[in-house]
């Protein structure tokens, strides 16, 4: 590798000293690790790390640009590529393996080169928040690898991983009109008057994200088993029973077996699931609107009732029509967090195949129940979810409310 890069870039025998010391420890360290009983992947590992660390005492102790720095880095990622790639490709390396100590490569490549250019500050800040982004990628990056891709779609489209799915988005997309309903207008109530207990509230409504899921799930439960609480379940309950009814007077002169709702109320029936995200995901959604509201600057509603409009016209005509990207943005970071919730539906809906499980619900019981791929074909579904969420929340404009 150092005889090819001298014959494309001749240079003089004192510019090789450096890359040529790297590459020898490196090899030297792999060697050792591999005779100490590290594994082969230890050995690779052992070997980057002295090649990175000496490439980073060279260059404080001889700062060099980055062009003079090219040919070392080529170096090191081409000694880590190519052994890795042909323990791989030979199944002495399992995919997994190679693929992070080609990520390493990568980043201590593009970390050394800031460096090359004498780009200091920038060097550390990539070096050190990098690592958790490497993490980041590599958790997820494991997962999709331990998956057979050839038993994904089988398992996604079984009967019980479809209900949940189902359920999951059927309840989230209720959590999220009634989390409009209630946190467009505490959101800008918040943003735009200061009142006794003004602090108070805003510190209320941060609970629900603060505090651990299981807790909320707790709460609900208890209090759904206090007196008033047994009320509202009893009055949901008499109102399922109504619509029931009335579904079975329509239905009747078309069929014999009408559909009709389950009238269990709340507490370990569907309907709950809808309340226990609700609970937690309304306060995001509420956070989010209210900071799309304090980026309207309020001296455009006061110039729209200098001509004429009410506050509620100018509520409804001037200043909802601008938070429109901010309540899209709002909806998204709501649905995404209602359609990830477990805490509060294990304790409060329950797990219940085929009628309260949920898509994260449906991860937990394929895991008791050993099905390993199964749980991964959900949780990679999921973080492909959460991709998508999380650029439609940007794009939206929601970036600003984060």
């Amino acid at each position: 590798m150092l005889l090819l890069c001298q014959l494309a870039r001749p240079r003089s025998r004192t510019s090789w000293l450096g890359p040529a010391a790297i590459l020898m420890a490196a090899a030297v360290v792999a060697i050792l690790g591999a005779r100490l009983a590290v594994g082969t992947f230890g050995a690779f590992m052992a070997g980057f790390a002295v090649a990175a660390a000496l490439m980073l005492a060279y260059q404080l102790a001889r700062p060099r640009s980055l062009r003079e720095w090219i040919g070392p880095l080529a170096e090191l990622v081409a000694g880590i590529a190519t052994p890795v790639a042909t323990m791989a490709l030979s199944l002495r390396l399992d995919a997994f393996s190679a693929f992070m100590l080609a990520s390493l490569a990568l980043y201590a490549s593009f970390v050394l080169a800031m460096w090359g250019m004498r780009r200091w500050f920038l060097g550390w800040l990539a070096g050190l928040g990098g690592l958790y982004l490497l993490l980041v990628v590599l958790l997820f990056a494991a997962t999709a690898f331990e998956m057979r891709w050839h038993r994904f779609m089988g398992i996604v489209l079984q009967e019980h991983i479809r209900d949940a799915a189902i359920l999951s988005f059927k309840s989230s997309i209720m959590t999220v009109v009634l989390a409009m309903i209630v946190g467009i207008p505490l959101g800008y109530l918040l943003s735009r008057r200061r009142f006794w207990g003004h602090t108070f509230i805003d510190t209320v409504l941060d609970i629900p994200i603060v505090l651990p899921p299981l807790v909320v799930g707790v709460a609900l439960l208890i209090f759904f088993n206090t007196v008033p609480g047994r009320w509202i379940n009893d009055a949901v309950i008499a109102i399922q029973h109504g619509i029931n009814i009335l579904i079975a007077r329509v239905q009747k002169p078309f069929t014999n077996r009408p559909w009709q709702f389950a009238a269990d109320g709340l507490v370990f029936a569907p309907e709950g699931v809808v309340i226990a995200q609700f609970v937690v995901a309304a306060a995001f959604g509420i956070r989010t609107l209210k900071a799309t509201f304090d980026q309207i600057d309020p001296r455009i509603e006061s110039v729209a009732r200098t001509l004429g409009a009410s506050r509620r016209q100018a509520f409804f005509r001037v200043t909802l029509p601008m938070a429109g990207h901010g309540i899209l943005a709002a909806a998204v970071m709501t649905w995404a967090r209602a359609i990830g919730e477990f805490g509060p539906i294990l304790i409060f809906s329950g797990t219940t195949p085929k009628y309260t499980e949920v898509l994260p619900t449906a991860i937990y019981l394929e895991f008791q129940v050993g099905q390993l791929q199964s749980a991964l074909a959900v949780s990679l579904m999921m973080v492909l979810l959460a991709m998508l969420t999380l650029w439609a929340f940007k794009k939206l404009g929601g970036r600003f409310a984060m």
